[in-house]
Order: structure tokens, then C-alpha cells, then sequence
């Protein structure tokens, strides 16, 4: 028995015609005949009555007429799921991202995915860089939003996106008159930083190495 089959018998049983059915469902009768015997012959029991041009359900095919529609209902769900599996839209997706990521913008992004596609589960993990990378390469991660990109030959950099970093001050500190702030201006300035480890503060201390400025750290920011 396979579903063309059942979905040929529900439209015999329904139109008691196999002249109505073969229109139905765009085939020959001689066609749909055959199909109802192949089916009557795989579950070793007559379906039909046939009487004149009208086919009557056997006491078998009313058992198999009621079974029928909800089998076929089954398998267009399952068929339906794993079309959605195999598209991404439903299972597990687990997501890495740094803290600035985690706490800024990933929050809103997966609000939206979620209700594209509620039947994902996401799980958002926040972390550094580097502890992202080992959880993509361990298999505990399916993806990552790091804050630079990735140069590792076993990682894939999928989508860039455009960030920047300003440079914050109480309201009366002397810069905050300053239309801009040339580097050497900042040389010997009160600095607080992220933590060691986050991406932002290896992009800061690069810049003010290129610019060769020296600040004092008084803080850092977890």
C-alpha cells in the first residue's frame, strides 16, 4: 500500500465512481482501476462492490474509509515537518555571541527570528571571542556572532557587520568642547576598558598602539 493508492481509494469511496475518480485525480479509469486492485491485492481483501458503474464500499473498505483520510493527513504532516527540518525552520539552534552583541542588538534580532519561527529553539550564549571559537570547533555552538572577524581556516565568516566605538566623557571634561579629538590628544588621559579578553578592548589598545598614545587604565568593564 502506498499513498497514491489511499488517495485514489478515499476518491473512489467518496465519488463511488471510477469514472468520476479517473477525472478527479487526472488519470485514466483503466488507471485507477489498476491502482485499487494493486491496493486490494496488497492487503489481501476486496474494497469495492462492483455494481453497474456504481462502486460500493465492502464492509473491509468502510474499515480502511475510516482509517484513510487521517493516515493521509499524517504523512502530509510529517512531510510537511521535515521539509521545514531540512530548511532550517525547525529544531535547535544554538548561537554564540560576545557580550556587547549579547546585550545590544542579538536580543532583538532572535525576538524577530522567533516569530518567524517558533518552532526553533535558540539558545543565545554569551562569551569572549576566543571562548566562542573553541565551543564552534567543539560542536557545542552552531554559529557565533564574534566582534572581529574570524581568521581561523576551520571557520567561515558568513555576514560583516559595520560597528563603531566613540569615545565617552563626563559633560565638563576638557575634549567634550572639541568639535574632534586628534590621538595625541588623549596621551596621558583616565581610561576605563572593557576586560581583558573582549574584543573592543584588543580593537582600542590596537588603535592607540598604531597612534602610539599612552593611557592610564583605571577600570575595567565587565
Amino acid at each position: 500500500m502506498n499513498l497514491s493508492q489511499l488517495e485514489t481509494f478515499v476518491a473512489v469511496a467518496r465519488t463511488e465512481s471510477f469514472t468520476k475518480t479517473a477525472s478527479l485525480v487526472c488519470r485514466t479509469q483503466s488507471a485507477v482501476s489498476r491502482q485499487i486492485q494493486d491496493l486490494e491485492r496488497s492487503l489481501g481483501v476486496l474494497l469495492f462492490e462492483r455494481i453497474g458503474r456504481k462502486a460500493s464500499l465492502t464492509a473491509a473498505g468502510r474499515i480502511l474509509f475510516e482509517q484513510a483520510p487521517r493516515l493521509l493527513q499524517q504523512a502530509q504532516d510529517l512531510k510537511e515537518r521535515l521539509r521545514d527540518f531540512s530548511q532550517g525552520v525547525e529544531g535547535e539552534l544554538r548561537i554564540g555571541g560576545t557580550i556587547s552583541a549579547a546585550s545590544t542588538f542579538l536580543p532583538r534580532i532572535l525576538a524577530k527570528f522567533g516569530h518567524t519561527y517558533p518552532a526553533v529553539s535558540v539558545t543565545l550564549l554569551p562569551g569572549h571571542t576566543q571562548v566562542l571559537i573553541d565551543m564552534l570547533r567543539s560542536n557545542d555552538l552552531d554559529v557565533a556572532v564574534l566582534g572581529c572577524e574570524a581568521r581561523e581556516s576551520d571557520l567561515k565568516t558568513c555576514a560583516l557587520i559595520t560597528d563603531e566605538i566613540v569615545l565617552v566623557a563626563i559633560s565638563d571634561h576638557p575634549l567634550t568642547r572639541k568639535q574632534s579629538v586628534k590621538p595625541h590628544e588623549l596621551d596621558g588621559m583616565e581610561f576605563m576598558l572593557r576586560e581583558s579578553g573582549s574584543d573592543s578592548r584588543h580593537l582600542i589598545r590596537q588603535w592607540l598602539s598604531h597612534n602610539q598614545v599612552e593611557v592610564k587604565i583605571l577600570m575595567d568593564l565587565w
